[in-house]
């Protein structure tokens, strides 16, 4: 029993310390907009994911915002990435988000604890490294970055079934380790793909070279073998992760992403014909920086950690794996250099590489780097000095006293001589002197010290987190690696100040909502408009108080079930961007989606029956007022197009030309429609009939699912205000019929004269592709688990039971 508890022990601290320092997130609750993307983008997706999957459904196409995008195939939905999946299904959205909150750094602590003990390390030292990580995460906005919290976490998760996989002797428990690995990394690729799987990319990659140097040279294995073990968790990755990956990768090429970051500019440029901030970083951080982590309260990570550095590196035990976790924090120390990012010569360098552009988006996330290095360190150099005073308790600990002091130096002395305020120090004097003589008792072989170790660690980061969050959150969001620049002796992380939105609040549609809502049945779409923020490049994201929420925008049309033209937009599909700079005479960033005008031919365009506009401002045109909310007004235009129309006219045009053409002042997608290919029914081109007339109903059974009633004095054009992609299908009367691109985005389909249905439906195959060759590929490999347990257990069995019976006499 006290064996238990010993060893639950560890486990139980380091979740106790994070939901203690992060409790207003799940025990109030209470969610916060320090970082943008949490109310405008995770918030309302994950809940839009979470409602789909308990209707049964899962949710291929989202209709609310941009006329219509592509969803589970979007990197950053929530698709197969599990805490979402599981917290927005089985709790509310508004309790749902606070528990994501604390999962990742609990999800980090943990497995870091986990990694350290297969590599060999006592609990003492185990723990210390998970309260490094969890709480020096808590403690800053590193916590509310939720798509690198989580690769933090996941990231580390790897890394312990890496070090099993590698310690592994036998093929069943290697296999088994092996799927752990696989797991971490997919959970990483549905987090982040990008950037957040190039750090667990890194990571792994450097542990697992240290750990093949290290076999090889202790004489464990071949090189041969050696390397293959090492490269077996990527050459698995891909086939395991196959569910994740296809989609996603499938995707990518039709939207604005796949241009690259450095494409991106350039046509947005060329399709403004203004110069446009560049989305890739200009400069980065003083040298300096890199000291930040001994500094408090925020993006500390602790007294212990600091002095332990040295240590972990002077092990000959521990000294490859530690040399490849310093290694992995020299990398985010430097990538972060402004030195290195505003030299011309290393940027005509690495912007001839995908991975160039995605370090140059945002050197920022390479800072993380470093909490995982000075959580692992921290942990090897406690179990290094325990190690190295448990023959010679005392006069060891004597002799090895100095090496404690080169990170002290490094991290405290040196920039306090150079300028820096004393008073950031504070915590580290404190930590240090107390822990010095812990130190000293648990070499001494005193028991208590074994104990106090972590929690001391426990209450030094715990304090700094609670102090850290003193200040509410101000009503503004911005973020953090788009604030200014840290002072040269400034923090690591920003604080993370405490959560004041009320999630019910958010939550809760108010007069206009209430009217979108209940007009959802006709299928008219509306348009934020304040002339003060579309002068801003980040549109409405960075205006996130409440007195902003009744333009909702920032991802509440998702929350509500209604359709906006416009939003906060990571990834569009490629001509929607395209349009949106096209119609705008000032840039805006690359991943938003804002017009800065009401142009009618743009309402006309998407359908629009609905503006949301500042009070003040001056009321659209052929529009009255409906309901006011705040210093917004809900006006209902009195021309608005239906979603759905048949014309009898048309013009063929290239894409280029189209796209001038539907943002023409006059254009009128109800009178003459715009294609790039010639309608074509029966096996021949129909001819335009400008007397012709019809109608068309429209209703939808879901968002992946139109059902269109028409009927045509003619055969005409059935234009569906919808955005195009190439995984929508059209049938009329059951039959298939072509889907052309009309309007440059909107949906098209060439129609007989008469009465028929016409059904559109969403069919993303890649989806359903990729989790065919990961069951595939996790059945044979959870199989093969199995089938070796049970040949073990039976060899077990038989070896018992052919014991030979004693001999007589």
């Amino acid at each position: 029993m006290i064996r238990r508890a010993a060893s639950a022990a560890g486990p139980a601290l380091i979740l106790l310390a994070t939901l203690t320092v992060l409790h207003r997130y799940w025990l109030d609750p209470r969610l916060t907009n320090q970082h943008p993307d949490l109310l405008a983008f995770w918030l309302p997706r994950w809940c839009f994911l979470g409602k789909s999957l308990v209707s049964g459904h899962v949710p291929t196409w989202l209709p609310s915002q941009a006329g219509g995008l592509p969803f589970a195939s979007d990197p950053q939905s929530g698709w197969l990435y599990l805490p979402p999946m599981l917290f927005f299904t089985a709790t509310s959205c508004a309790r749902a988000l606070g528990l994501m909150i604390v999962f990742n750094p609990m999800l980090a602590g943990l497995a870091m604890y986990l990694f350290l003990r297969l590599e060999g390390l006592g609990r003492p030292a185990a723990t210390v490294g998970g309260l490094t990580l969890a709480l020096a995460m808590s403690d800053s906005v590193v916590v509310l970055s939720m798509p690198f919290a989580a690769t933090i976490g996941w990231t580390v998760l790897s890394l312990a079934g890496a070090s099993g996989f590698a310690r592994a002797r036998t093929p069943q428990p290697a296999l088994a380790w092996l799927a752990l690995t696989s797991l971490g990394l997919s959970q990483v690729a549905a987090a982040h793909l990008t950037s957040g799987l190039l750090l667990a990319f890194v990571v792994l990659g450097l542990y697992m070279a240290a750990r093949t140097v290290a076999q090889i040279r202790g004489g464990e294995s071949s090189a041969l073998a050696a390397v293959l073990r090492g490269l077996a968790p990527f050459a698995a990755f891909p086939l395991l992760a196959a569910a994740v990956l296809l989609p996603r990768l499938a995707l990518l090429p039709r939207t604005s992403l796949g241009h690259g970051y450095v494409e991106l500019q350039r046509l947005s440029e060329q399709l403004t014909g203004v110069a446009s901030a560049s989305p890739l970083a200009s400069g980065g951080t003083d040298p300096w920086w890199g000291t930040s982590f001994a500094r408090g309260p925020q993006g500390y990570v602790g007294g212990l950690a600091i002095m332990l550095v040295p240590l972990a590196l002077s092990s000959k035990r521990w000294r490859p794996q530690a040399a490849a976790f310093s290694v992995a924090g020299f990398l985010g120390w430097l990538l972060n250099m402004d030195a290195l990012i505003s030299s011309g010569a290393v940027r005509d360098f690495v912007l001839k590489s995908p991975l160039g552009e995605l370090w140059l988006r945002d050197p920022y996330r390479f800072r993380y780097l470093l909490l995982l290095a000075f959580a692992a360190l921290a942990g090897y150099g406690l179990q290094a000095w325990l190690d190295a005073t448990a023959v010679d308790r005392l006069g060891a600990a004597l002799k090895r006293l100095w090496w404690l002091l080169p990170s002290v130096v490094v991290f405290a002395v040196w920039p306090i001589a150079w300028g820096s305020r004393v008073a950031p120090y504070a915590t580290l004097l404190l930590g240090c002197s107390v822990l010095v003589p812990v130190l000293i008792a648990a070499a001494r072989g005193r028991t208590w010290a074994f104990v106090a170790l972590p929690l001391f660690v426990a209450l030094e980061l715990g304090t700094s987190g609670i102090v850290a969050q003193a200040r509410p959150t101000p009503g503004g969001a911005l973020a953090p690696e788009d604030r200014p620049s840290d002072r040269r002796f400034g923090h690591s992380f920003e604080e993370r100040q405490r959560p004041a939105i009320v999630p019910g609040r958010y939550l809760t549609a108010g007069g206009i909502g209430a009217e979108l809502i209940s007009s959802r049945a006709d299928h008219g779409r509306y348009l934020s408009f304040d002339p003060q923020i579309a002068r801003d490049a980040r549109a409405f994201l960075k205006f996130q108080a409440p007195e902003y929420w009744p333009a909702y925008e920032n991802g509440r049309s998702i929350l509500f079930g209604i359709e906006e033209i416009q939003g906060y937009l990571p990834m569009q599909i490629d001509r929607y961007w395209r349009l949106v700079r096209r119609a705008n005479p000032k840039p805006i960033f690359y991943n938003e989606a804002a017009f800065q005008m009401l142009r009618p031919e743009l309402l006309r365009l998407f359908g629009v029956e609905w503006v949301i506009e500042r009070t003040s401002a001056t009321p659209p045109e052929d529009a009255v007022p409906v309901v006011a909310e705040g210093r917004f007004t809900l006006y209902q235009l009195l021309d608005a197009e239906p979603r759905a129309s048949i014309v009898f006219s048309w013009r063929r045009l290239t894409a280029d030309d189209a796209l001038a053409a539907v943002l023409q002042p006059g254009f009128d997608p109800a009178v003459e429609s715009v294609v790039e290919t010639d309608p074509i029914e029966g096996g021949q081109p129909i001819a335009p009939d400008p007397v012709a007339t019809g109608t068309a109903s429209y209703s939808e059974t879901a968002p992946e699912h139109v059902l269109i009633q028409i009927t045509g004095t003619s055969p005409g054009l059935l234009l569906v205000r919808n955005a195009y992609d190439r995984n929508w299908h059209a049938s009329i009367d059951g039959k298939p019929a072509p889907l052309l691109v009309a309007d440059y985005l909107m949906q098209g389909v060439a129609v007989p004269a008469g009465a028929h249905v016409v059904e559109i439906t969403y069919r993303d195959g890649a989806i359903g592709s990729g989790v065919a060759i990961s069951a595939v590929a996790w059945g044979f490999l959870l199989g093969a688990i199995g089938l070796l347990a049970i040949r073990q257990r039976g060899s077990r069995l038989r070896s018992r039971q052919g014991d030979p019976p004693p001999a007589a006499g």
